[in-house]
């Protein structure tokens, strides 16, 4: 099988659709009111930092997969726990948007 890869180009502009997409769907600042939009620029800021750790990252470990990679720099133990834990967090992301809309509206 090929291993598919994308370019650090590619990857800035899906968190970017991300984050957008999940700032229109998901009312972030309920509680905000009319401070809704520094909330927003706020996780934007945020997604912009972890694009640049994940950037560097990939020009450090350009041939290895995140999944590789992480377990090359936090060791096997501890990268498979982690990478455990973000398999959890992403699987449970659908369910967190499904109750927030259904709450919401």
């Amino acid at each position: 099988m090929e291993k598919a890869k994308i370019s650090a180009n590619q990857l800035f502009i899906l968190m970017v659709l991300f984050e957008l997409g999940s700032a229109l769907l998901v009312p972030l600042a309920i509680r905000a009111k009319q401070d809704a939009w520094l909330a927003i620029l706020l996780g934007m800021l945020g997604s912009f930092v972890l694009f640049l750790v994940y950037h560097k990252l990939y020009t450090y470990y350009p041939n290895l997969l995140p999944t590789e990679y992480m377990q090359k720099i936090l060791g096997k133990v501890l990268g498979t726990v982690l990478l455990l834990f973000t398999f959890f967090i992403l699987c449970m992301m659908p369910q967190e948007f499904y109750v927030i809309l259904v709450k919401c509206c």
